[in-house]
């Protein structure tokens, strides 16, 4: 019993950190440059999440951008781009690649519940659900 209190906390605890992050970045928004290229391929930035952020973890390339996001069509996709200085424009695009093969989408693991990839959906349909404003809040 005790085992199962711990996994259930630990989804819980991991559903929180996602709708953290994807609300920070709801309200924050994604960089112009970013947003044009999403919709450069028909992903509407407005109804995606981001569940992972290493933007600026590089010394030395301040302006490379690494995101995983979860589009509103269930695709999970990372994404690396390197900004101008100005943040106006992407000078490269390193990396646009389709991850959701490798995401955990099941609702039952043994040992540690549900998926990250499983709460990710969660969190995506909570916040792009008519009852969220566009802070996320109910």
């Amino acid at each position: 019993m005790a085992h199962q209190q711990n996994v259930q906390r630990g989804n819980a605890e991991s559903r929180n950190l996602l709708l953290e992050t994807a609300r920070h970045w709801r309200e924050k928004g994604l960089p112009a440059p970013l947003q044009r290229l999403l919709r450069d391929y028909e992903i509407n930035p407005d109804r995606l999440i981001v569940i992972g952020d290493a933007s600026g973890d590089w010394p030395g390339h301040e302006f490379l951008m690494e995101f995983l996001i979860l589009t509103e069509t269930g695709d999970f996709l990372e994404i690396r781009v390197e900004l101008s200085e100005d943040a106006t424009s992407i000078m490269e695009v390193e990396k646009f690649e389709d991850v959701t093969a490798d995401q955990n989408l099941s609702e039952h693991n043994r040992g540690f519940g549900k998926g990250d990839g499983y709460l990710a959906l969660q969190v995506l349909a909570e916040l792009n659900s008519p009852q969220a404003d566009v802070g996320g809040e109910k």
